[in-house]
Order: structure tokens, then C-alpha cells, then sequence
């Protein structure tokens, strides 16, 4: 399956030459086919300086229907139009009971001294950026996958975003309450630690010349 995937973004590259780039991958089903389907999708990428700063996020009482299917309901729709219009880069999503589960497009991992929190999968749509933060997490530091309220924010020394673009992202405010992520020292290893395991994935699954000009 791997070998198939690398043969069909060569030949997607070829198109064009495009080598840098996101790509979409949609499968689905017609007429008992399975069909898929590998397209460009914008690439949003933030300055360096951001990550020095942290990035601002509000609070939204919102939760998904199927929370482990990645799917682009009407309301969630409107929810990231409304981020588009607001003054902060994302909203964290809080279900009935108080609960921070998630980003719109992020998850979110929280941090008290040198213990993580961040949502179960089972509540959540757990990216791969998340799965291998997590790990990292695990390796260094204390991580536990539970819910964590709204209520106990104050309580927090930092928190921070996974993403497939963003890596990990250091939150500087929610709402009204600011944060010094962006220097808390367990979120800058991780970032760090991240961000080399990244140069490392990539430099291990480059496409050789040969992929190229098949």
C-alpha cells in the first residue's frame, strides 16, 4: 500500500512539478469500487516568529457527531467560517459538560509542570501529528489521555496545538486568560523534539529521482 501511494504522488508530481506540497488523499466507494483520489490542497505555514509568541484561541460550546471520522459537517463549516472572521487562530471546542475536547483542525495538549493532558481518541479526532507528539510525550514526560474541564484553566503552566502544517504550537491565550507557552520549557522540547523527528521522516521518504521521471 505504501509502494502504491509513492507511485501515484510521483506520478501526481510529474503533472506539474510540484515536490512541495500537501496532498489530499480521498477514498471512497462506487458501485462496489474502490476509488482514490490524490489531489493538491492549500499549504498554510506560519512565520518562525509565531512560535516564539504562541498563537491567541477562544472557547466554543461545539461537539462533532462521529468524533473519529474525519468528515466536514454543515456545522462545522460554519464554525471555521466563523474563525475566519474572528481575531484568534482557532477555537477549542467544549462539549455539555465543560470539557475541552479539541480544535476545529487541531488537537490541543495541556500542560501542568511536567504532566501532559490531552482528550482520549475515543472523543476526539486523533491526527497523526497528535499520535507522535503523544509518543514523544510518553518518552519524556508524563501523559494522560483524559478529559480535561474549562474550569480547571487557570490551573494549567501552558498549553499547546498539534497539526499536520503547524507541528506543535504554542497557545499564548483562551479567551481572557493569557499563558506563557511559547517559553514554558516542556513545550519548547517538544517542539524541538518534533520537529527533528519530522526532518528525519522526511529526509527517510524522499522520492528518488527515479520515482520521478517514471
Amino acid at each position: 500500500a505504501t509502494h502504491t501511494v509513492q507511485s501515484d504522488l510521483a506520478r501526481l508530481f510529474q503533472v506539474d512539478g510540484i515536490k512541495n506540497q500537501n496532498v489530499k488523499i480521498a477514498v471512497s466507494v462506487e458501485d462496489e469500487a474502490l476509488l482514490c483520489a490524490l489531489y493538491y490542497i492549500e499549504s498554510t505555514y506560519l512565520p518562525e516568529d509565531t512560535y516564539k509568541k504562541g498563537v491567541p484561541v477562544k472557547m466554543k460550546s461545539f461537539e462533532r457527531e462521529n468524533p473519529e471520522i474525519k468528515q466536514l459537517t454543515n456545522a462545522m463549516q460554519a464554525l471555521r467560517k466563523q474563525l475566519q472572521l474572528d481575531s484568534v487562530y482557532e477555537y477549542l471546542l467544549v462539549d455539555q459538560e465543560g470539557l475541552i475536547l479539541e480544535g476545529t483542525k487541531t488537537n490541543v495538549f495541556f500542560v501542568q509542570g511536567e504532566h501532559i493532558i490531552t482528550a482520549d481518541t475515543q472523543r476526539v479526532l486523533g491526527g497523526i501529528t497528535r499520535h507522535h507528539v503523544a509518543q514523544l510525550a510518553r518518552a519524556h514526560y508524563s501523559l494522560e489521555e483524559s478529559s480535561f474541564a474549562k474550569a480547571h484553566l487557570n490551573q494549567l503552566d501552558a498549553l499547546f496545538l498539534t497539526g499536520t502544517s503547524i507541528g506543535v504550537l504554542p497557545v499564548c491565550a483562551v479567551d481572557d486568560i493569557r499563558f506563557d507557552s511559547a517559553n514554558n520549557p516542556v513545550v519548547v522540547s517538544l517542539m524541538h523534539a518534533y520537529a527533528t523527528c519530522e526532518e528525519e521522516y522526511i529526509a527517510c521518504h524522499q522520492l528518488s529521482d527515479d520515482e520521478h521521471s517514471d
